[in-house]
């Protein structure tokens, strides 16, 4: 079988099973067994087209977070998880956080096969539910990431102005309220609207999330 990676090195603890590494071979991949300390001395070589296969034993923190030296390689290099237990992991994080799919002990043989295939050949393994969670969630944050870039565009008192325009002040009470004139109120205002591109009060509460 050809695919994007030529080589699965599965990473497990001591007296561990081989049923998936054996299920890998069959798919006409090299494939090679290690231990913790081996897999942490090979990353440091060139793992060009190879796929890091770690067991739920060596790859989870007692905290439950991943192990430092797999997160230190993310995502730069490839890693999948298997043997694990469904209620011991976060798939969206694990997503999240560059590891390419899960392989659960639950598994049925032909879904394990399934697994190792689409792995094998670049392509990542969750349910739907999980990538369209996952989806969700990086658009929440890249709305988030982009409102704090537009406001960050805005000068310290710029940015006092917007708040108080958020809440309803006229500009009256803004230059009140800053302890400045209407006429530097209307100022302020004029370079917002032209930082942010919006043309009045409301685009430009919408636009930067203030309300």
């Amino acid at each position: 079988m050809i695919g994007d990676y030529h080589k699965v090195i599965f990473v497990q603890g001591q007296g561990e099973g081989a049923s998936v590494p054996k299920l890998c071979e069959t798919l006409g991949v090299d494939v090679e067994i290690l231990s913790e300390p081996e897999a942490i001395h090979h990353l440091a070589t060139n793992c060009a087209g190879v796929l890091m296969m770690v067991e739920q034993s060596v790859c989870f923190e007692a905290s439950g977070e991943l192990v430092d030296w797999i997160q230190q390689e993310l995502p730069q290099k490839a890693f999948a998880l298997y043997g694990v237990e469904k209620h011991h992991v976060e798939p969206v994080q694990l997503l999240t956080l560059g590891i390419k799919g899960v392989l659960y002990q639950s598994d049925r043989i032909d879904l394990s096969l399934s697994a190792l295939q689409a792995l094998i050949s670049g392509e990542l393994w969750y349910s739907r539910s999980i990538l369209e969670q996952a989806v969700e969630q990086l658009v929440v944050f890249h709305a988030r990431t982009n409102k704090r870039q537009r406001q960050d565009i805005l000068t310290t008192r710029e940015q006092a102005v917007a708040r108080l325009v958020a809440l309803g002040n006229r500009n009256k009470e803004i230059a009140r309220k800053l302890f400045i004139s209407e006429y530097t109120v209307k100022a302020h205002l004029a370079s917002i609207f032209r930082k942010t591109e919006t043309r009045n009060r409301t685009e430009l509460v919408n636009k930067l999330g203030l309300n």
